[in-house]
């Protein structure tokens, strides 16, 4: 009985009481861009915000990837629109170069890059301050990208600048937080009922 009940309290202490690693972090790109969404003409100042986890990124030869990001983008004049299609930030830390790309479009695949000697050293899971850049290397590669609000074309994206905002640390929840304190205690009253069970 002993056995069983220290196994079940460390199993909680184990399972809720470890801290949660996993941080939310946002990629944010922005500019001034012309094209058309749907076959609407706009032009001004687009943002591109792509909203992963820390916990995404992988790193394949001097790349660094984050293949599971959730893409929003305000397009001037016809609001917001999320991207439709499988979509990635990248860092190639061999070119300097940080971007975001979207998977089986006819240009196929990245359509922002942007080049700085500190994406040399950057892995996607830090924050980063606002960083200014001159034009999308990859502007005409912005091709029928697939958003909520039809095919969506660049045909300018300038004056841009990048930046990564780290959101808090999730906290564990209060059901977590129930378990491990029953697992605590379990563990308490166990550890008596062991000792007094060896003096009688």
């Amino acid at each position: 009985m002993f056995k069983l009940l220290s196994a079940i309290s460390l199993s909680a202490i184990i399972l809720f009481g470890m801290p949660a690693r996993a941080v939310p972090i946002t990629y944010i790109f922005a500019g001034v861009a012309a094209g058309t969404l749907g076959g609407t003409s706009f032009s001004g100042i687009l943002t591109l915000t792509a909203t992963g986890d820390t916990t995404d990124v992988t790193l394949s030869g001097s790349t660094y990837r984050n293949d599971n990001v959730a893409t929003v983008i305000d397009i001037p004049g016809l609001g917001s629109v999320s991207v439709t299609g499988p979509d990635y930030m990248f860092d190639n830390q061999g070119a300097t170069k940080i971007g975001y790309g979207v998977t089986g479009i006819p240009n196929c695949c990245d359509i922002i890059q942007q080049v700085d000697p500190i994406f040399a050293t950057y892995d996607l899971t830090t924050a980063q301050s606002l960083l200014p850049f001159g034009p999308d290397l990859s502007v005409g590669d912005w091709v029928d990208v697939p958003t909520s609000g039809g095919l969506l074309t660049l045909t300018r994206f300038d004056f841009n600048t990048f930046e990564a905002v780290l959101g808090a640390v999730p906290v564990p929840e209060t059901g977590g937080l129930a378990i491990f304190s029953c697992g605590l205690l379990g563990l308490v009253f166990s550890r008596r009922w062991n000792r007094t069970a060896n003096l009688s």
